[in-house]
């Protein structure tokens, strides 16, 4: 299955694709493979469908602890903003992050990569953003800096300076101050693969830090090489978006209250727009982003599952597909190129996500009657036969 357009795939039926030094060569009809190169090795797909390696451009799978307690309160009528106020939330992660070990922190994240892997997932974001000090934060950049090393999955880390303020700063601001004096060289000259540039995150929210704040850390961090992205609009409007845009933000992730004038600067933008349905599923969101209005615009829709210990402890980027398509409303094409083709832009990646000449030879074999099963339903993530993702 190959994509030929901005917004659609288009299937090849008998297909085949050659491939060289971990790149495709040639992709067609298997009736027409060229008599040269020969291939050494050939893969017989038996008639099942070939995908792209799936991604997951947005999660927080390196943590410690349980919020599992927090569930039943969301059902009681308690809202996420209200857990977070009561000492629960981001912070208490924080606190149990911050003072788990760092070999425990690397074996349960390796323990739940399996899940990924399994579910035909080739590429993986993993942001830091659970630790109280800066030397937390680095422990979990480190911990993901060993998960490169370890396994099959390609990770890219995104420092998530300003997640949630620590009890020790008596304000935002003096926490943006520290990350700007402290955290940036500390940050820059770490020993982790980037993939390119570093990527430095945040939360706009009123739960969270200001436009004000955003603003002057993404100025900091941009004039020293990192691009930026940044959760925002979730919970209410915030004005996240428009700072995101001004500092050419790679993505803005959530967007359940985007308005319509974001919605065109977003569209006359280089910025992504990254669905997270499962966390609007899991805290019961009353108003999802307006979807129709983002397609209206051909503004780009990536799709993640935002996997944490919090408001998305659910890691599936299958349903995380699902979800986008019976809650939001994406089309299997959409949903499909959410989780390929778009989040391999929200990476900043365009050797991945499709199967074209000259990209990575990084696609999974599924076991199904068409694209549309891997979306529309739950549990068929277990569809995937067989994952390539050569180095």
């Amino acid at each position: 299955m190959t994509d030929e357009a901005q917004d659609e795939y288009t299937p090849i039926i008998d297909g085949a694709l050659l491939v060289k030094d971990a790149t495709i060569i040639w992709v067609g009809g298997a009736r027409d493979i060229p008599e040269s190169p020969k291939p050494d090795v050939i893969h017989d797909g038996k008639g099942l469908w070939l995908l792209p390696g799936l991604i997951d451009c947005h999660t927080h799978l390196v943590f410690a602890g349980s919020r599992s307690n927090e569930f039943a309160r969301l059902r009681q009528g308690e809202s996420y903003a209200d857990i977070a106020a009561s000492g629960g939330g981001i912070i208490q992660t924080m606190r149990q992050t911050s003072a788990a070990p760092y070999e425990d922190l690397l074996e349960t994240a390796n323990h739940r990569l399996k899940q990924w892997s399994s579910d035909g997932v080739t590429s993986i974001e993993i942001k830091s953003g659970y630790g109280l000090t800066l030397d937390d934060e680095l422990k979990m950049l480190r911990v993901i800096a060993s998960l490169q090393q370890t396994v099959d999955i390609d990770i890219f880390p995104t420092f998530l300076a300003a997640h949630k303020c620590p009890p020790e700063f008596l304000s935002h601001d003096a926490h943006i101050d520290f990350l700007i004096t402290e955290g940036l060289d500390t940050v820059a000259s770490l020993d982790i693969n980037w993939h390119g540039q570093p990527t430095i995150d945040a939360y706009c929210d009123p739960i969270g830090y200001t436009p004000h704040h955003i603003d002057r850390l993404f100025n900091a961090y941009t004039k020293a090489g990192f691009q930026c992205r940044l959760h925002t609009e979730q919970t209410a409007h915030s004005g996240g978006t428009e700072v995101a845009i001004r500092h050419q933000a790679i993505s803005v992730d959530h967007l359940e209250h985007i308005n319509d004038t974001q919605i065109l600067q977003l569209a006359a933008s280089q910025t992504s727009a990254t669905l997270l349905p499962l966390p609007y599923l899991h805290t019961r969101e009353a108003q999802c982003p307006p979807v129709e209005k983002m397609r209206a615009h051909r503004v780009p829709m990536a799709v993640a599952t935002d996997f944490n210990p919090g408001s998305s402890p659910i890691a599936s980027l299958p349903l995380a597909a699902y979800c986008s398509t019976n809650l939001f409303g994406l089309s299997t094409t959409e949903a499909l190129l959410g989780i390929t083709r778009q989040a391999a832009r929200v990476l900043n990646k365009t050797d991945r996500g499709q199967l074209t000449v000259g990209t990575k030879a990084d696609f999974s074999i599924w076991d199904m009657s068409q694209p549309d099963d891997l979306v529309s339903g739950l549990g068929l993530a277990r569809l995937v036969q067989r994952v390539y993702n050569k180095a």
